[in-house]
């Protein structure tokens, strides 16, 4: 086994989740006992984790990585535990969300080249911590000594080529959306507004490297033929604040107001959204 099939085999596990009365409490049984040890962890682990040690639960990865991601974006997760200030205050450490690309190593279960969210007290301990991990299929009668060898990682390069796919044979997938990078749009609402996904912000800090979550303030600038949206204030913008329960944004153009229905490929770079109309 791998060091994500190993520690999602812990007997420990079992203990953390044995009287969790459906799938999201333990989730949340989960976790709890994760961040307090101080554990980086990805929803995928969390899936494994459940199958493994609570085979009676029934949930989908997808539903159970959205749930994660909800629980991230509306700061629902507790704190991993407090360190020194340097001034000699502990303060507790807030859970960060980074992305990863997969290398492929269970290619049936994640493809390579799919962006995949890890939660940790920092980003250098996202970084380093190993996730890919094998997620049985109970229906097979599979456990994670089902667990085949792992593939050849897929050749990677460095994050702001990821766009493209790191290993240059093909597009990024967002794990549970399942939509190329390149594809992801914009949808003009019935009230006007333009409603920017929560995946484009995912994809633009990625590229960025660094982390968003709801609540955390973005700024948005209109003409009459294009609206960039960023991540730091610029001249001219607007302020919006995600919203914490999907982590997305919705806006009118004041300048030439948008026809309702009409969607908008974004372009998408390092911290910036580029819409064009």
């Amino acid at each position: 086994m791998n060091a994500a099939n190993v520690a999602v085999s812990d007997p420990s596990n079992a203990a953390h989740v044995a009287n969790s009365s459906d799938w999201r409490t333990a989730v949340t049984d989960l976790l709890t006992a994760w961040i307090a040890a101080g554990r980086c962890f990805s929803s995928g682990e969390v899936a494994a984790t459940l199958r493994a040690h609570r085979p009676d639960l029934r949930f989908s990865t997808t539903t159970l990585g959205d749930h994660v991601r909800n629980l991230f974006y509306r700061d629902m997760l507790p704190t991993y535990p407090p360190v020194n200030d340097g001034n000699g205050v502990a303060v507790d450490v807030p859970v960060l969300m980074a992305s990863r690309i997969t290398a492929g190593l269970y290619p049936d279960r994640t493809p390579a080249n799919t962006l995949v969210f890890v939660y940790g007290p920092s980003a250098g301990a996202c970084a380093a911590h190993e996730f890919e991990v094998f997620i049985p299929n109970l229906a097979a009668g599979e456990t994670m000594d089902s667990a085949p060898p792992v593939a050849t990682p897929a050749k990677k390069t460095p994050a702001p080529a990821a766009r493209t796919g790191p290993s240059g044979k093909g597009p990024i997938i967002i794990d549970g959306n399942r939509v190329p990078v390149g594809d992801i749009e914009a949808l003009v609402w019935t009230d006007d507004r333009l409603c920017i996904p929560r995946s484009a912000f995912e994809v633009a800090v990625h590229l960025a490297g660094t982390s968003i979550k709801g609540g955390d303030p973005v700024f948005v600038k209109c003409t009459a033929n294009e609206a960039v949206i960023t991540l730091e204030d610029t001249v001219g913008s607007t302020r919006y604040d995600l919203w914490t329960l999907v982590g997305r944004i919705a806006f009118r153009n004041l300048v030439k107001p948008f026809v309702p229905g009409t969607r908008y490929k974004l372009d998408i770079t390092a911290g910036k959204i580029t819409v064009k109309f």
